[in-house]
């Protein structure tokens, strides 16, 4: 059984499955105005993704030397009952921690219990999440039985995906439309409309125990 992985494949353990045919370095990548100008200068994919990796290497090896950054690594569990973890934590004093989809992986009372021991109120959490679909009842294009219903979603999935790369610039990157199975592609627009009711209800309350939580609504998407 696999101990760790990483997404891109790039360094694993031996007991690591072999590389998926499905996962991509893009995945990790930001596409962001800089890589649409080195994939215009490059006219490759393969070499802007690489000049992108070691342009992020070298902008934090020019912070580490110039010690305006410091990197501890403290490798742990995290958990209600890790409370060893949780005070190593709550000694930094972070005023921002990045969770990844943590979330995913305990209730949200447990989180926001959590969340609370390490940060203080000023404390700012990034987090997200990529197993809520499977708890939302219409998320998914499998919910909807009418034949009419799921045509009309692929179409609207056709659109997003094109004004959505079009304002990326993506549109010159990538085919159009994306190869990928229908799953995917179908459950997007339904997604997209539902996913800001998950996060009011992740927030509620009765989830934070009881806590008034501040969300940036320019954060959610």
């Amino acid at each position: 059984k696999s101990e760790c992985g990483n997404i891109t494949m790039f360094e694993n353990i031996a007991s690591c499955p072999k590389k998926a045919k499905d996962e991509l370095v893009h995945q990790v990548l930001s596409m962001n105005e800089e890589f649409v100008k080195l994939w215009r200068k490059t006219k490759s994919l393969k070499k802007a993704v690489y000049t992108s990796i070691l342009q992020g290497i070298q902008r934090l090896k020019v912070c580490v030397l110039n010690k305006t950054i410091a990197m501890e690594f403290i490798h742990g569990c995290i958990s209600v009952d890790n409370q060893k973890l949780i005070k190593q934590l709550q000694i930094l004093k972070p005023y921002s921690v990045s969770w990844s989809n943590c979330i995913d992986y305990m209730t949200p009372r447990k989180f926001h219990r959590i969340a609370k021991q390490i940060g203080d109120k000023d404390c700012v959490h990034f987090a997200y999440s990529m197993n809520w679909p499977m708890g939302v009842q219409g998320t998914h294009i499998f919910d909807y039985p009418d034949e009419k219903t799921r045509k009309e979603i692929f179409e609207a999935s056709k659109v997003m995906t094109k004004e959505c790369w079009s304002v990326m610039e993506l549109d010159e990157i990538f085919r159009f439309p994306p190869v990928d199975n229908p799953i995917n592609l179908g459950s997007m627009p339904c997604m997209w409309g539902l996913y800001t009711g998950w996060v009011v209800w992740f927030l509620n309350r009765k989830n934070t125990n009881g806590a008034f939580v501040n969300c940036n609504k320019e954060m959610i998407w």
